[in-house]
């Protein structure tokens, strides 16, 4: 067990270091409803809420261990995004990256449209729980509880407060 902790530290430091370091932005691969933008330098709001996001999905635990055994993990799809990734799909629907690093940018990618006012499906006005009920067609006071309790806020908290 601790192996496995250590080993999911060394990558989420080399993922973070990576991402620090990139400072141009690319397309990543499609998937989910919004577009594909790659954001290369997440605010730390942003990096905080797609790790709740994470943690609901089933990615990794409240101490962020990652669930190897979880399709998220197993896909680099953090987000746990429907559509076609960079090396195709799984599971007939969900998105499967070649890197965890484009998995993560995927989501920080699909939370800066909010804050730009640019998602086709999510403001900043919206609450933890209303977007579970587009984020998610299964489970979604589940959902929105683990993300509120990761960011040690409530169903009801909006967006705003915790985006910008």
């Amino acid at each position: 067990m601790t192996l496995y902790v250590f080993a999911a530290a060394a990558i989420l430091v080399l993922f973070f270091s990576v991402a620090a370091a990139m400072a141009s932005p690319v397309d990543a691969a499609s998937g989910g409803t919004d577009s594909t933008m790659y954001n290369a330098n997440p605010t730390n709001k942003i990096q905080r809420f797609a790790g709740a996001i994470a943690f609901a999905e089933g990615f990794w635990d409240a101490h962020n261990n990652i669930i190897v055994a979880d399709r998220p993990a197993r896909n680099n799809n953090p987000g746990d995004f429907l559509g076609t990734g960079d090396t195709g799909l799984s599971d007939g629907a969900y998105a499967v990256f070649s890197t965890l690093e484009m998995g993560w940018q995927k989501l920080y990618g699909q939370l800066q449209l909010i804050v730009d006012g640019k998602s086709h499906n999510y403001n900043l006005d919206m609450s933890i729980s209303d977007i579970a009920y587009v984020y998610t067609a299964t489970q979604q006071d589940a959902w929105s509880e683990n993300v509120a309790s990761y960011l040690g806020a409530t169903r009801d908290t909006p967006l705003r407060g915790l985006l910008t």
